[in-house]
C-alpha cells in the first residue's frame, strides 16, 4: 500500500523577490473566506474565464464575485492566440482599469495561461490569482508562473515567467468535469509521481479502481501531492535555467502530436500521457532504463484507463511520423538543433533533459507505432 501523508490546506510557494499561498478549500464558506483574502470591494478586479465556464457556473460567479468584471472568451486551446491578449487589454481599458487592478483566472490552464499573460503585460504588469477549475490545472498548470500563447508553428512559443499573488483550490468544482477532462489533469499527476513521489506512483496503482469516484479526500491528494512536487522543482529553479525542465517529461511528442492534429484530436493531457509511454520507451531503447519500467507505465497508464500508444488516440488516425520529427525539432527546449528528451532512470527518479540523435527517435518512433495497446 502506498505510504499515507498529511494533507494540508495551504501550501506555500517561496521565491527569492516574492512568494505566494495555495489554497484548497472543500465547502461554499471555506472557498469564499479564500476568495475575501484577496479580491477586495475597494480595489478593480475582472474576472476573466471562457464560455463553457461561465454558462456553467453563472450564478456562482455572480454569487462569489459580485464586483468583478467579467470577460468572457472563447473555449479552446485554439484560441490561446496574441489577438486574445489584444482583445482582453482593449476591454480592460474599456472599463478603466489600471494598474492597480486584480485579473481572476477562473478556469483550466488555457484560461490560466492567457490570463497570467495579460496580467504581466497589461500596463507593463498588474497582479493576478488562479481558480483553477480543472483537475490538469490543479496539479500542474495554475503553479508555477509559466504563461503564454500559442503560435502557428508550435505551442507557447510566446509568454512569460510570471507568478500569481495566490491559487484558490475549490475541490468539488471537479464534480463538473467529464471523464475525458479529468483523464487530461491525471496524466500530469502520473507525471508527477513518476518524477519524484512514489509513494503517489504506488497510490494512483492502488487508487485504480476508484479514482474517478466523486472522493475529495482522493482528489486533494492528487492535488496537493502534484503540486507538492512542482513546488520543490520550481522553487529551485524557477525560470527553466536546469531542473525545471524535468516537469516536461512527455511533452516533446506531446507538443507534436497536439500541433500535428491542430488541438483537436487528443487534450492535453492525453497527449502527454502517450509521450510519457514514449519517454519510457525511448529510454528503454537507449538503455536508460529497463522493460520492465516501460511496461510498468504501460501497465499502470492502462489502469487508469489513460491513452498509451498511437493506437488509442480518437479515431486511430495515426500521426505521420517524419511530420512529428520535424515538429520536435522547432521545440524550445532544443538546444544546437538538437531535440531534447527528459527520461527516467526508474520511477522516482528522473535524468535532466538530454540531446538524442535524430536518427535514434526517428527509429524509435516507427518502433512504437507498432507497440500493442491492451485495449
Amino acid at each position: 500500500m502506498a505510504k499515507a501523508i498529511q494533507l494540508e490546506d495551504t501550501l506555500k510557494i517561496v521565491f527569492k523577490k516574492e512568494s505566494y499561498h495555495i489554497h484548497w478549500s472543500r465547502t461554499k464558506d471555506s472557498f469564499r473566506k479564500n476568495i475575501r483574502k484577496y479580491v477586495e470591494k475597494q480595489r478593480r478586479s475582472a474576472l476573466i474565464t471562457n464560455d463553457t465556464i461561465a454558462k456553467l457556473y453563472k450564478k456562482k460567479l455572480q454569487e462569489f464575485f459580485p464586483s468583478s468584471d467579467l470577460i468572457v472568451l472563447k473555449d479552446g486551446e485554439r484560441f490561446k492566440r496574441l489577438t486574445v491578449i489584444e482583445d482582453i487589454c482593449d476591454k480592460l481599458l474599456e472599463k478603466k482599469h489600471n494598474r492597480s487592478s486584480l485579473l481572476i483566472a477562473f478556469g483550466g490552464g488555457v484560461i490560466g495561461d492567457i490570463v497570467g499573460f495579460s496580467a504581466a503585460s497589461f500596463m507593463r504588469g498588474i497582479d493576478f490569482i488562479q481558480i483553477p477549475t480543472t483537475l490538469l490545472s490543479m496539479v500542474d498548470s495554475s503553479v508555477g508562473g509559466k504563461t503564454g500563447v500559442n503560435l502557428s508553428s508550435g505551442k507557447n512559443m510566446v509568454g512569460s515567467f510570471y507568478q500569481p499573488k495566490a491559487v484558490l483550490m475549490h475541490l468539488p468544482l471537479l464534480k463538473t468535469l467529464s471523464k475525458k477532462e479529468f483523464q487530461c489533469g491525471l496524466a500530469e499527476v502520473v507525471k508527477s509521481a513518476l518524477l519524484k513521489d512514489i509513494s503517489l506512483y504506488k497510490y494512483l496503482k492502488d487508487k485504480s479502481s476508484e479514482i474517478y469516484q466523486q472522493d475529495l479526500d482522493l482528489w486533494h491528494r492528487l492535488s496537493y501531492s502534484s503540486v507538492a512536487v512542482k513546488k520543490w522543482v520550481v522553487q529551485k529553479d524557477e525560470k527553466e535555467k536546469s531542473l525545471r525542465a524535468i516537469l516536461n517529461l512527455g511533452h516533446t511528442l506531446a507538443h507534436a502530436l497536439e500541433s500535428f492534429y491542430q488541438y483537436k484530436t487528443l487534450n492535453h493531457g492525453e497527449a502527454v500521457s502517450i509521450g510519457m509511454s514514449f519517454a519510457l520507451f525511448l529510454g528503454y531503447r537507449l538503455k536508460m532504463n529497463t522493460k520492465t519500467d516501460f511496461e510498468d507505465l504501460f501497465d499502470t497508464l492502462g489502469l487508469l484507463e489513460l491513452p498509451r500508444s498511437f493506437a488509442n488516440i480518437p479515431g486511430r488516425i495515426r500521426p505521420d511520423l517524419k511530420a512529428l520529427l520535424q515538429l520536435m525539432k522547432k521545440d524550445k527546449k532544443n538546444t544546437s538543433d538538437a531535440i531534447q528528451f527528459v527520461l527516467i532512470s526508474k520511477p522516482g527518479f528522473y535524468r535532466l533533459p538530454q540531446p538524442v540523435a535524430d536518427a535514434k527517435i526517428a527509429k524509435t518512433l516507427e518502433e512504437f507505432a507498432n507497440v500493442d495497446s491492451y485495449y
